[in-house]
């Protein structure tokens, strides 16, 4: 294996450390009056084909996730926004919502630690700062009761694009 590899592979651990390491804390001081959101991965399935809740469990099977209490909003951005699960994604989609004003502890802390372990990615990050900040925010969105609604209209909603007429919405 190359220095190099070596090198990323850590900062990627140290940086997904550092995140999960604040789940807990942040759970118990910003998330005490949230609840679980009421589903499972089987019952998201059984949604409609290209709901949000459809695809967000085809996201969670592929890539063998689970829906973690409290933290189901997180894996729905990734849906809705398109980014991989992987350390620089999950960084860029954190810059994403950064600009799109979902500014939370999380959010903060994650942007920190990125532009310090991830510094050549800046660039990057910048765009989707202000990709976030050129969409309609969807930090407020309660994700939960969007799970029948088609992830191209959420998507057209979020890009501020044209909605076609013949789709119903809400």
């Amino acid at each position: 294996m190359e220095k190099s590899q070596k090198v990323d592979r850590f900062r990627a651990w140290l940086l997904t450390s550092a995140v999960e390491s604040i789940k807990p804390v942040y759970a118990i001081l910003f998330q005490s009056d949230k609840k679980p959101w009421p589903t499972t991965v089987a019952s998201l399935g059984k949604r409609p084909a290209g709901s949000l809740g459809k695809e967000l469990e085809r996201f969670l099977t592929a890539h063998g996730f689970n829906l973690i209490p409290l933290y189901e909003n997180h894996d729905a951005y990734h849906v809705l926004l398109g980014y991989a699960p992987e350390v620089t994604d999950e960084a860029a989609m954190q810059f994403f919502l950064l600009g799109n004003r979902k500014i939370t502890v999380s959010v903060v802390v994650t942007v920190i630690f990125s532009l310090i372990i991830l510094p050549e990615y800046l660039g990057k990050f910048w765009r989707e700062y202000r990709r976030g900040r050129s969409c309609a925010p969807i930090g407020k969105w309660e994700l939960q009761h969007l799970l029948d609604e088609q992830v191209s209209v959420l998507r057209a909603l979020i890009h501020n694009e044209k909605i076609p007429d013949e789709t119903i919405l809400f």
